[in-house]
């Protein structure tokens, strides 16, 4: 499945089926700077965020409130601090994002 996302290559060598990492896997692994665009990934495919952009088109005809707290009932922040898993993998994710090598 991940190969068909672009993640892995999926190639023959003598007749077995082997997989390589793609410019797009390199992303999630850690580099030698301890960053990694997974964090980043997890972080965006949260219930709560996942929620919230189905609302997005909503915030255009209507600034004062974001999605996220339409979906949620609270700001992202004041969300976050309630779930410290979340937040620290928030917090992961904004540091995983410092262009890996």
């Amino acid at each position: 499945m991940l190969a068909s996302y672009g993640v892995f290559h999926e190639h023959l060598a003598a007749g077995e089926r082997k997989y390589s990492l793609t410019d797009v896997g390199r992303m999630l692994v850690t580099d030698d700077q301890g960053l990694s665009y997974a964090a980043y990934v997890l972080q965006h495919h949260q219930d709560a965020l996942m929620r919230a952009w189905s609302l997005v088109h909503e915030a255009v005809g209507d600034p004062k409130r974001e999605p996220f707290e339409r979906a949620n009932g609270e700001s992202a922040y004041r969300y976050y601090l309630k779930q410290p898993e979340m937040n620290e993998l928030m917090v992961k994710a904004m540091s995983g994002c410092q262009c890996p090598s």
